[in-house]
């Protein structure tokens, strides 16, 4: 069990008088980005619920005591809706008295300090205000504003929240961003009493500070270890690509591996993989050491693991050679040169003489072909009928 000392509770706060006024001065400052709703109830009631500046709300606020008197906790560009969010100011908790385990004490008094002990048992901050709302209380947390593409974050953090709270009544339905709370001074009319600040720190926030305090203690993690444990999944994820290790150490991995397998033999390599083996002891060098340091480190390794292999002459790595060599272009021979030829010839005549009656055309005879090999150098090719003759 926890325990505290008279330090955690020796503070006055000045929220229980705070005014309306001011009180909507602290949820909405005036230069803040967006506009605040105040809404009421008729005595049907139905809500109505009109948009103003924060400069205008703050004054007209006192309008809304009479009856049912609401305010959004976050502010708008237009009608209180998530489309038109303007920034996100803070995360709350609608605290139900109907809500509460049997046995739990519904006094106002009990209840508040059970709040306020719950969070100094999660590690952490109190409320900014915690409101008594006429039959169940309303703990607010102001936040630095934020803008309104961090509503998922924001949204996560507040479902958390509402998690740690379900003993003392947290309500799991009051979620959304666009929830309205009671103001203060305003006469709730299902109780006949007046909603009235309990406590609260008067403090805003930190949002970030504020959710990962949430998360830690849920057992989750942090904003900041998310994205470590994102910056080390991206190196794991590069270094399996890559194969596991650089480039150096892999091929040193190799080095040793050949090592091993040589003395695993006596220290010489057998006949029929002196080869193989001197090439890959080769070409890991070429990954490790200079150029000009692998040829004698080769013709070492030669003479002591494959004795009586034709001597290395010269070993490069592939980088140091230059630009690659052409392969050589496959040469024919003159006789198919020839053929080629004629038959070029051949299309280039039946090309011109389009539109001719076929006796007319010229055709590639045997002559043609015997004519093209002499030119080109070639052995005279053999007539049809003479192949015919021989086989």
């Amino acid at each position: 069990m926890k325990h505290f000392d008279q330090t955690h509770f020796a503070r006055a706060s000045a929220a229980p008088i705070l005014t309306t006024e001011a009180y909507v001065r602290l949820l909405h400052p005036e230069d803040a980005i967006g506009k605040t709703t105040l809404m009421t109830k008729d005595a049907t009631g139905r809500a109505h619920s009109r948009t103003y500046t924060q400069t205008t709300a703050s004054v007209l606020a006192n309008n809304f005591l009479d009856g049912d008197g609401y305010i959004s906790l976050h502010r708008f560009h237009g009608p209180r809706t998530v489309n038109q969010l303007a920034a996100l100011n803070g995360l709350f908790l609608d605290l139900d008295i109907g809500r509460l385990p049997p046995g739990a004490s519904k006094s106002v008094g009990a209840w508040s300090l059970d709040v306020t002990m719950h969070c100094l048992s999660l590690n952490l901050p109190p409320p900014t205000v915690l409101l008594f709302t006429g039959r169940g209380l309303a703990a607010i947390w102001l936040t630095k504003p934020l803008p309104p593409k961090a509503l998922p974050r924001w949204q996560e953090a507040q479902n958390v929240l509402i998690d740690h709270f379900r003993s003392l009544g947290a309500d799991p339905a009051c979620r959304d961003a666009a929830r309205v709370t009671r103001l203060p001074g305003s006469l709730n009319s299902k109780s006949q009493k007046i909603a009235s600040i309990i406590d609260g720190t008067l403090e805003r926030y930190d949002f970030d500070r504020l959710a990962d305090d949430i998360y830690i203690a849920a057992g989750r993690p942090t904003r900041e270890e998310l994205k470590h444990r994102q910056v080390r999944r991206k190196q794991h994820a590069a270094r399996k690509q890559s194969g596991g290790l650089p480039v150096r150490a892999r091929f040193s991995a190799v080095l040793r591996d050949l090592d091993r397998l040589r003395l695993s033999w006596g220290g010489q390599v057998p006949v029929g993989a002196r080869n193989t083996w001197l090439h890959l002891y080769a070409t890991c060098l070429s990954h490790i050491f200079d150029s000009a340091e692998i040829p004698g480190r080769v013709q070492a390794m030669a003479a002591e693991a494959t004795p009586g292999l034709f001597p290395v002459r010269s070993v490069r790595r592939s980088k140091d050679r230059g630009p690659a060599c052409r392969p050589p272009q496959k040469r024919h021979s003159p006789l198919r040169q020839a053929v080629s030829l004629c038959r070029f010839h051949h299309r280039r005549h039946a090309r011109s003489d389009r539109g001719r009656s076929p006796d007319t055309r010229p055709r590639a005879d045997h002559a043609d072909m015997r004519a093209c090999a002499k030119e080109s150098g070639a052995r005279t090719p053999a007539s049809p009928d003479c192949r015919r003759d021989v086989a």
